[in-house]
């Protein structure tokens, strides 16, 4: 585990459990505030025409909503799961979607609506990103997927992540506080995963550390003053840890020494995106 950043009061106390009624605080002030969050963060997005938006039929009520940016020829896949209150347009307005597009790599952000968390069956939610990527035409390549789930968008991502049959195809899992995760029945996951979670969002939570159970290669990156929903406090700050833990390098960020990664995705097949 690496601990970036944390505030200085935390010392060496990060394992003391939180009261529970402390604990229900921070979750709903964390919520109100990123809701409050996302409004300039809309009111600012300039839109360089990069993304599209589309549709899939993933066999449900109605076709699945997608952005899409990124070049079309790109190997490289990074798949976008907003969390319950938010939407897909939410990773275009942080600018999630436009930085790894520069970066290369070929972006889908999906509109969850009705099919995560306590929306949705579990037989919808286990098997909604495998339909989508079969409708996308996407192949089931080695390490050729990487996917971001922020909240409730983990419990659509995290079953993807951990199947057996699917595991193989995942290069990465970025969880921002994201649910799914009770432990692998089949052993540590071998998929590096980078965990965000907002200093003001329950970073020493039973949940934060079955993420650390499950992932064997794992770094826990802890947003400081940031709610639930950490990427709308730190945005930039947020897109340079994806792009960078995407794009499979380790070390500090530029202009920001203080931030450094040592786990990275691990992508299949050629270097080239």
């Amino acid at each position: 585990q690496i601990l970036l950043h944390p505030p200085a009061a935390w010392g060496h106390t990060m394992r003391a459990p939180l009261p529970l009624a402390l604990c229900a605080t921070l979750l709903t002030h964390g919520v109100a505030r990123g809701t409050d969050l996302e409004a300039p963060l809309r009111a600012n997005y300039v839109d360089r025409g990069m993304i599209a938006e589309k549709t899939a039929d993933v066999n449900l009520s109605e076709p699945l909503r997608y952005l899409q940016a990124g070049p079309a020829s790109s190997k490289r896949l990074v798949v976008l799961l907003h969390g319950m209150v938010f939407t897909a347009d939410t990773w275009k307005w942080v600018g999630t979607i436009d930085a790894l597009a520069e970066a290369g790599f070929r972006v889908v952000a999906l509109e969850l609506k009705h099919y995560a968390g306590e929306y949705a069956s579990e037989a919808v939610r286990t098997s909604l990103l495998r339909s989508f990527l079969k409708a996308l035409g996407w192949p089931a390549s080695p390490r050729s997927v990487l996917v971001v789930a922020a909240s409730a968008g983990g419990s659509v991502g995290a079953p993807f992540v951990l199947d057996p049959k699917t595991a193989p195809s995942v290069a990465g899992y970025v969880s921002v506080s994201a649910l799914g995760i009770r432990g692998n029945a089949s052993g540590p996951s071998s998929v590096p995963a980078l965990l965000v979670w907002g200093a003001l969002d329950q970073p020493t939570s039973a949940k934060e550390q079955a993420h650390e159970r499950t992932f064997a290669a794992h770094q826990l990156c802890v947003l400081p003053d940031a709610p639930h929903p950490a990427y709308l406090k730190e945005p930039e700050l947020f897109n340079a840890l994806v792009v960078r833990f995407a794009s499979s390098q380790t070390g500090a960020l530029p202009g920001r020494e203080h931030w450094s990664l040592r786990v990275a995705a691990a992508w299949g097949g050629a270097d080239e995106l």
